[in-house]
């Protein structure tokens, strides 16, 4: 008890369906009646005015056109609602893709430079040691290492 205003109660249903008609209180009759299908609602409420008014009102409402379309008209919109989310979301990832890709490009652009401006710097720091160029010069005009030009020599 959490309060003096609330309480919960914990029901096991099962348990509750074991017990003949004449053991059960209005309570138990009424959450069976409200977990049961059609049928055994029926049953469980026979000889109650009340809770069989409650079925009858129920089994009816559950026929009506304008019901079932009020329910087929919900779950369609959450289907709707559904398809949109994944329509974002596949939406998302492409942009993701594209920006993704075109981060790659951008950067095997700037490697790709890099990587040319080097074997031009060697191709010339060959012809240059084929000249028998001093090492100094070599190495401030093409602006690569001392140990870089000695793995070439």
């Amino acid at each position: 008890i959490f309060t003096d205003k609330l309480e919960f109660i914990h029901i096991y249903l099962p348990n509750i369906r074991k017990k003949s008609y004449n053991e059960l209180t209005d309570l138990e009759r009424l959450l069976l009646v409200f977990n049961e299908n059609t049928k055994t609602s029926k049953e469980i409420a026979k000889g109650d005015k009340i809770m069989e008014e409650y079925i009858k009102d129920a089994v009816e409402a559950s026929e009506e056109d304008e019901i079932i379309g009020l329910y087929d008209k919900e779950l369609h919109l959450e289907k709707l609602r559904l398809s949109e989310l994944e329509l974002e979301k596949a939406e998302a990832r492409r942009e993701g893709l594209a920006e993704g890709k075109e981060e790659g490009i951008k950067e095997g652009i700037k490697e790709g430079i890099k990587k040319g401006i080097k074997e031009s710097q060697i191709t010339i720091a060959k012809k240059m040691l084929n000249k028998k160029m001093e090492l100094s010069t070599i190495l401030e005009l093409t602006g690569i290492s001392k140990e870089e030009i000695e793995s070439i020599m």
